[in-house]
């Protein structure tokens, strides 16, 4: 973040920076739910919300904002991410509901 700050790009090389930390943000996700899937757990709610958050950041690099101007564009990216949070909301509600185990 002190390095965004320090050297402060204007137009194009702003937004290959939110690109290139938004890349790296979900790669280090992506990481996290190859270690949660390969510890033959049943999936915590934080994996399955961790699984949505992602899938929708690749959605917003393959065909959001980022495919044009996302200065011009965001109001794309806000929409996707408003369905991405009633999806999180729906997926905590219905975690509330499930019966927990007694041990």
């Amino acid at each position: 973040m002190a390095f965004m700050v320090a050297t402060y790009p204007r137009g194009a090389d702003l937004q290959r920076l939110y690109l290139a930390v938004e890349l790296a943000a979900m790669c280090a996700s992506l990481g996290c739910l190859l270690v949660s899937f390969r510890s033959r757990e049943p999936l915590s709610l934080k994996a399955v919300a961790t699984g949505i958050i992602v899938s929708v950041e690749l959605a917003m690099v393959t065909g959001g904002p980022y495919r044009g101007n996302i200065f011009l564009t965001w109001q794309r990216a806000q929409q996707i991410l408003i369905v991405m949070f009633m999806a999180l909301v729906a997926v905590h509600v219905a975690s509330s509901w499930r019966p927990r185990d007694s041990t």
